[in-house]
C-alpha cells in the first residue's frame, strides 16, 4: 500500500508518518505539505496512492476542495480526513471522504480507519469511482460503474443508476457528462449517453437503431452516431 499524508505542519506529518508505520509497516508512506505538493507526488509516484490521509485547514486549496476534484478522478484513492475541528466531519462525508479522523490522532483510531477503507474494497485495486452529481459537490455521488445511461431533460441531466430505485438528477449538462467520463459513456443521440457495459443489445426496429440496456429501457441512436457507437463498442469488447 502507497499512503500519502498531507499536511502543513511537519510535526504532524511525521507523527501520523510514524503511527502508520506502528500501524502497517509493510506500507510506503509518502508526505506533501499542500495539495499543490500532493498532486506532483502522486503524479510522480511508481506506484499508485491508494490512500491518502488529508488536513482540512491547509495554505491555498483545502482538503476539502481537493476531496471534491480527487472523487472525479477516474481511480480516486480512499481519503480519510485529519484535522482537529469535529465539526467537518459531516461536510467531509458528504463530499465523499472514506473516514475521518481528529487530531491527536491515535494508534487504534487509525488502524479501525485503515480497516473501514479496506472494506469498500479501495485499498484492493478494485476502486469505485465516485461522481459528484452536482457542478458544485452537493446532491451526492453516483458510482461511474454503476450508471446505466443519462438523458438531458430541460435544465437537468436525469441518470439512471443500476439498482437504485430512482432516477438521480444532475445538474451538470450532458455535453460535460461526456467531457469528463466519455471513456465510459457512449452518446447515442444528441439528448443520451449510455455507459457501454449497460448496452445489452443493438438493433434495428422500423429503420430506427436501437439500445436495449441492461435496466430494461430502450434509447434512440440517431443516424449521426451509430457508427461511432457500434465503433467504440467493438473496440471495447474486442
Amino acid at each position: 500500500m502507497h499512503l500519502l499524508i498531507v499536511d502543513d505542519e511537519a510535526l504532524a506529518r511525521d507523527r501520523l508518518a510514524q503511527l502508520v508505520s506502528d500501524v502497517e509497516p509493510e506500507a510506503r508512506v509518502s508526505q506533501a505539505a499542500t495539495v499543490a505538493d500532493a498532486e506532483s507526488t502522486m503524479a510522480a509516484a511508481s506506484d499508485p496512492v491508494s490512500l491518502v490521509l488529508l488536513d482540512i485547514e491547509m495554505p491555498g486549496e483545502t482538503g476539502l476542495d481537493w476531496l471534491q476534484r480527487l472523487s472525479q478522478s477516474r481511480q480516486p484513492p480512499a481519503v480519510i480526513m485529519t484535522t482537529a475541528w469535529a465539526e467537518y466531519a459531516l461536510p467531509a462525508i458528504q463530499q465523499g471522504a472514506d473516514g475521518y479522523l481528529l487530531k491527536p490522532v491515535k494508534s487504534a483510531d487509525l488502524a479501525k480507519a485503515l480497516a473501514q477503507a479496506r472494506k469498500k474494497n479501495r485499498l484492493q485495486g478494485t476502486q469505485v469511482v465516485r461522481v459528484p452529481l452536482n457542478i458544485d459537490g452537493t446532491g451526492g455521488y453516483v458510482p461511474l460503474d454503476g450508471i446505466v445511461y443519462c438523458v438531458a431533460d430541460a435544465r437537468w441531466v436525469r441518470v439512471i443508476v443500476d439498482g437504485e430505485a430512482q432516477e438521480q438528477i444532475s445538474d451538470r449538462a450532458l455535453k460535460d457528462w461526456e467531457a469528463d467520463f466519455g471513456h465510459v459513456l457512449v452518446r447515442t443521440h444528441r439528448s443520451y449517453l449510455v455507459h457501454h457495459n449497460a448496452v445489452a443489445a443493438v438493433r434495428r426496429e422500423d429503420g430506427q437503431t436501437l439500445v436495449d440496456t441492461t435496466s430494461g429501457d430502450t434509447l434512440p441512436v440517431s443516424r449521426r452516431h451509430v457508427t461511432a457507437l457500434r465503433q467504440r463498442l467493438a473496440g471495447i469488447r474486442r
